[in-house]
C-alpha cells in the first residue's frame, strides 16, 4: 500500500547530521604567505552540491583560526551517491578595502581547494588535516584543519517478540500485578510519551508479554553504544498505587553485533536487591550502517589511528576505494578496515543489522554481566555470567 511504499522509500535513504568546527589554516605558502596581515580569507565547504556553507572571514595570520561552527542535515538518496560525491573545501581571499580596484564587493579569489569523498566522511575520522593546493598550478598553498562530523542518524525500531519475568518478589499481599515500561535511556525521563508499556497482568509472579508495540527512537550508532534500553517492571493496584518491582538495562554496546535478532536474559534489581529474572527476544530495525571512527586523523597520505565503530558497508567498489585511501594503525603500520555486506531485505537494506547473541543486561545496582549460553538460566544469583 501507499504507507508501506513510503516507509520503504524512506528506509533506502541515508540521513546524516553534519557539524563543522575547529577550522584553521597553517603553513601558508605562496600568495597566501605574502597576504599575511593584509588580506581577509575564509573557507568554503561544498557537500556534494547538496549544501554550501562558509566560515567567517578573518585577516590572514601565520595560524588563522576560525571561530565559526555550523550544523545541518544531509540526505543521500542511496549509497552510490556517497561514492560519487565529495566534500570540497576551498580557501578564498579578498584584498583590503583600500586596495580594491572598484567599489564592488566581489573581488574574491579562490586560492586553492581540496576534496574528501563523502563515504570517507561517513566511515572515516572526523578530523581532517589536508594540504590545500592551488587551483592553477597544483602547488601547496596551506594546510587546512577541520573537524567534520558526519554521523548517520536513523529512526530505529525495537520490536520485542516476547518479554517475560520469573520469580518476582511478591508485594505485601503475597502477589503482584506486574506491568512493564520499556524506554530508550536517553529519553527515559525527558520524553515519557516515548515509553512502550505492556499491559498489566493480575495476580502473577511470572508474567509474559507478547509482541509489544515497537519502541522507536532517533539516534546515531555512536550515540547508541553509550546508551541502553531501560526495562522497568512495576506493580500496580488500587491500594498500593505504582511500585517498582525491579529494573534492568540492556546495554546496547554489548548486544549490537551483526544480526537483527537479540536474545537477552538477566536479573531484575531494585536498588541492590535482586527481585526476579527477566528474559526476552527483540529485533532491531533500521539501524545505521555508517559510523565515524573514534579518534584518528585523515591526511593527504591516508588515515592514521582511530578505531572503527562499524564495519564499512560494501557498497559499489568501496573495497577498492578503501585500498586507495590507505589506512594505518597508531604505530603507522598499514591495515585494512573491516567491511560487511548489507542485508538483502528491502526494509533493512539501508538500515543495517542489529545484534546477535546474549548479554548486556545490567541490573539497577551492582549486579551485571553478559550471558553466553543458549540456556536462559545461565546466570547466577549475583547476576554474573556463568559461561
Amino acid at each position: 500500500d501507499t504507507h508501506t511504499h513510503r516507509r520503504n522509500r524512506a528506509a533506502s535513504q541515508y540521513e546524516f547530521t553534519v557539524t563543522v568546527s575547529g577550522v584553521r589554516l597553517e603553513d601558508l605558502q605562496g600568495s597566501l604567505q605574502r597576504s599575511v596581515f593584509k588580506d581577509k580569507a575564509w573557507v568554503n565547504f561544498d557537500f556534494g552540491g547538496f549544501k554550501h556553507v562558509r566560515s567567517e572571514s578573518r585577516v590572514l595570520e601565520s595560524v588563522t583560526r576560525f571561530q565559526w561552527t555550523t550544523h545541518f542535515a544531509y540526505v543521500a538518496h542511496d549509497g552510490e551517491e556517497l561514492l560519487t560525491k565529495q566534500l570540497r573545501m576551498s580557501v578564498t581571499t579578498k584584498p583590503p578595502r583600500e586596495q580594491r580596484r572598484s567599489a564592488r564587493n566581489d573581488e574574491s579569489v579562490v586560492v586553492g581547494d581540496v576534496g574528501v569523498p563523502l563515504w570517507l566522511c561517513a566511515a572515516g575520522p572526523a578530523e581532517h588535516s589536508l594540504l590545500v593546493r592551488g587551483a592553477a598550478d597544483g602547488k601547496p598553498v596551506a594546510r587546512l584543519y577541520a573537524v567534520v562530523g558526519f554521523e548517520q542518524v536513523s529512526n530505529i525500531a525495537v520490536e520485542f517478540q516476547t518479554l517475560s519475568c520469573e520469580q518476582l518478589v511478591p508485594m505485601k499481599r503475597g502477589y503482584a500485578n506486574p506491568l512493564v515500561d520499556v524506554s530508550y535511556s536517553r529519553y527515559t525521563f525527558s520524553r515519557p510519551k516515548a515509553t512502550v508499556t505492556g499491559i498489566k497482568q493480575k495476580h502473577t509472579l511470572n508474567p509474559t508479554w507478547q509482541h509489544l508495540t515497537p519502541l522507536r527512537f532517533r539516534a546515531t550508532y555512536t550515540e547508541m553504544i553509550n546508551e541502553w534500553i531501560d526495562v522497568n517492571v512495576q506493580h500496580h493496584s488500587k491500594f498500593d498505587g505504582y511500585k517498582c518491582v525491579g529494573r534492568c538495562k540492556l546495554i546496547l554496546k554489548a548486544i549490537l553485533n551483526d544480526d537483527a535478532l537479540v536474545r537477552f536474559a538477566g536479573p531484575l534489581t531494585n536498588g541492590y536487591a535482586e527481585t526476579g529474572t527477566i528474559k526476552g527476544v527483540a529485533t532491531f530495525k533500521f539501524l545505521p550502517v555508517f559510523a565515524q571512527m573514534i579518534g584518528g586523523v585523515h591526511t593527504e597520505k591516508g588515515v592514521f589511528g582511530g578505531v572503527q565503530v562499524l564495519p564499512v558497508p560494501r557498497i559499489g567498489d568501496i573495497v577498492e576505494r578503501l585500498a586507495r585511501v590507505k589506512f594505518f594503525d597508531d604505530d603507522e603500520r598499514p591495515l585494512m578496515p573491516r567491511t560487511r555486506m548489507l542485508p538483502n531485505d528491502d526494509d533493512d537494506a539501508a538500515a543495517g543489522g542489529g545484534g546477535r547473541g546474549w548479554g548486556g543486561v545490567h541490573g539497577d545496582g551492582d549486579a551485571s554481566g553478559s550471558y553466553d549460553s543458549d540456556d536462559y538460566s545461565s546466570y547466577d544469583s549475583d547476576g554474573g555470567g556463568s559461561g
